[in-house]
């Protein structure tokens, strides 16, 4: 499958989408209420980095890129759920030749207490790569605060870029501070 953003055309009459180039992850989980946070990192596995891509940092972008009046090497959230199933999205249309990390925290808040607490719920990432669906990974976070450090993305100038799946798993991590 192919990851696309679809908007509407400058007379509102015809919907047009575009293949999305670069990196593209969607989060989603199973369950009742839950909140679940993406997080993309760059340079770093660390999830309570200034420069983490997640929902209190990437709504707006974060600076990555060196070209101040070039914001295409700078990932955006395009959707966040912050009490649901998800998704939430993260987009980085031109990524520099670097290391990606990718996380996913569980984790709950004042306004979506998880209604599943201590029982597993499925985590599923979804990772397309210049548009074309990679991958999707699964797995059961078992509680709030537990950490996915799914893996790392080694993002090559020649266009083979490299996946290496880490599935390191932490429970009770504070990444970033509301």
């Amino acid at each position: 499958s192919q990851a696309e953003y679809c908007g509407r055309s400058g007379d509102e009459s015809t919907l047009i989408c575009t293949p999305l180039s670069g990196i593209f992850l969607e989060l989603t989980w199973g369950g009742g209420q839950n909140n679940f946070d993406l997080y993309l990192i760059k340079n770093s596995a660390n999830c309570s980095v200034s420069n983490a891509c997640s929902y209190q940092t990437c709504t707006d972008g974060v600076s990555w890129s060196d070209d101040v009046a070039d914001t295409s090497g700078n990932p955006f959230m395009l959707m966040e759920n912050s009490c649901g199933s998800g998704p939430e999205n993260i987009y980085l249309e031109a990524p520099a030749v670097a290391l990606y990390s990718m996380g996913i925290h569980r984790r709950d808040n004042a306004s979506c207490p998880n209604t599943d607490e201590g029982d597993p719920v499925e985590a599923r990432l979804k990772l397309y790569l210049n548009g074309i669906h990679y991958n999707t990974y699964e797995r059961d976070m078992d509680a709030n605060l537990d950490y996915w450090e799914l893996g790392n993305l080694h993002w090559h100038a020649d266009g083979n870029h490299v996946v290496q799946v880490v599935s390191g798993y932490e429970s009770n991590v504070q990444c970033m501070s509301p």
